[in-house]
């Protein structure tokens, strides 16, 4: 199986920050208005699963808002409380989630009264460490899922897992990727129901190395991204950077805003609230540079949306039914049809077609029945001593001479009558020479 590789590639990761305070460089809390939103809610209760590369814990600005995790990655604690990347990805994740903030010198997340529930992947990770990784979290009380890497396809193990998280009200969100290293919205962002996020600049604008796409759902900060980091990467423990990874973070936690706000809101709605609040800055509507817009907390917290009964981003394609092979002794055992009901209308419309089916295969039966009796039987004989007459012309068989008139065994036949019409008659006999058969000789004269 092939490895797959992070999202988010250090190339733009650049020194530590150099302004004067970790806030002047925070532009997208202004952006985005995030302070003001933190009057409605900070995202207290909410579990947010980054998965990925691991979470430093000992940052000082993530602190005991940090909750134990799992990895899978041998060489790393064992509970996701360590970033074992080269670029301390998920680290930077996370500050942007919950940083406490404080003072100047210190980031503000975007939920701050949220925890973070880390999963480590691995340096190198296959597609089944994912799909394991998101089910743990779904199942261990995550209420928002921030996927930080990516997979070159989904196959329908990724489309499985995805519509178990989904099943669990789970909201999962993922970056759709950075254009050095694809050009199409990458798995798991690509599937229906996930909120794949692309990047804005300061002005608003779509980000150009952002994959745009068809799937993208959501834009967010994405250039120029303050967020802390593990101190073997940097002295002052921050890092500024450019990546989608970022945008995807902040709408994570914007989430957790409003299931802090709406705790009754499911995640369909959830879902819906984001997306239909946001600011749309492209074309009208959906489109595949921004998707429905700009994350907007403010207005995610406090305007009006309809309630919807389903994911308004769609759902995994369903997984078709698998098709066992039987084996060479068992291959004929099973019914010629098996239908499977899935929903009450299929399930009358199919009852109905077996219905007519059975009726179909009843008639058939019946008449296939009758024409081997009428073949076997034949037609009835004719009267005693009467030639058979002649059955209706086929067109595909000639029309058949009766056979003679046969007598009854036991009696001699009569005596032609005639000559066939078609030969001529013979000649008269010659006159006897004697007395007739049927007269005795005259007796022989005497002497």
């Amino acid at each position: 199986m092939s490895v797959l590789s992070f999202v988010v590639v250090p190339g733009a990761l650049a020194a530590p920050a150099r302004a004067d305070t970790v806030r002047g460089l925070a532009w997208h809390l202004d952006a985005l208005r995030v302070e003001q939103a933190h009057r409605l809610s900070r995202g207290r209760g909410v579990v947010v699963a980054v998965i990925g590369s691991g979470v430093d814990a000992d940052h000082p600005d993530l602190k005991g808002r940090v909750l134990r995790g799992r990895s899978y990655d041998k060489a790393t604690a064992a509970d996701g409380r360590e970033d074992g990347s080269d670029h301390g990805h998920d680290t930077g994740v996370a500050g942007l989630i919950v940083g406490p903030g404080g003072n100047d010198m210190r980031l503000l997340g975007i939920a701050p009264d949220a925890r973070i529930l880390p999963v480590n992947l691995g340096r190198s990770f296959t597609s089944d460490t994912l799909n394991r990784a998101v089910r743990w979290a779904a199942d261990n009380g995550a209420h928002v899922i921030n996927i930080s890497v990516s997979l070159n396809r989904c196959s329908q193990e990724e489309y499985e897992t995805i519509r178990y998280a989904l099943r669990k009200d789970v909201v999962i969100v993922a970056p759709t990727g950075d254009r050095k290293y694809g050009v199409g919205v990458e798995c798991p962002a690509a599937v229906p129901g996930v909120i794949a996020v692309a990047g804005t600049t300061r002005t608003g604008d779509a980000w150009s190395s952002s994959i745009t796409g068809r799937e993208l759902a959501l834009a967010a900060p994405a250039v120029k991204i303050i967020h802390p980091a593990p101190q073997r990467l940097s002295d002052n423990r921050y890092l500024v950077s450019e990546t989608t990874g970022n945008a995807a973070a902040i709408v994570s936690g914007v989430a957790a805003l409003v299931r802090a706000k709406y705790p009754d809101l499911d995640a369909n709605n959830v879902v819906n609230r984001l997306i239909r609040t946001a600011r749309d800055r492209d074309d009208r509507g959906r489109d595949i540079f921004s998707g429905y817009g700009v994350v907007d907390p403010v207005r995610a917290l406090t305007a009006r949306t309809r309630q919807v009964d389903a994911n308004p981003l769609g759902a995994p394609p369903a997984s078709p039914a698998p098709t066992p092979r039987p084996s060479e002794s068992r291959a004929d055992d099973g019914p010629a049809i098996e239908i499977t009901f899935t929903d009450p209308v299929g399930a009358a419309i199919q009852a109905a077609v077996m219905v007519l089916v059975l009726i179909l295969v009843i008639v058939l039966v019946i008449r296939n029945r009758r024409s081997r009796q009428a073949g076997v039987a034949g037609p009835p004989p004719p009267p005693y001593g009467m030639p058979p007459q002649p059955g209706p012309h086929h067109p595909h068989q000639g029309y058949q001479r009766p056979p003679p008139y046969a007598p009854p065994s036991g009696r001699p036949a009569p005596p032609p009558t005639g000559p066939p019409s078609w030969q001529a008659p013979p000649p008269p006999p010659p006159p006897p020479t004697g007395p007739p058969s049927w007269q005795a000789p005259p007796p022989p004269p005497r002497r």
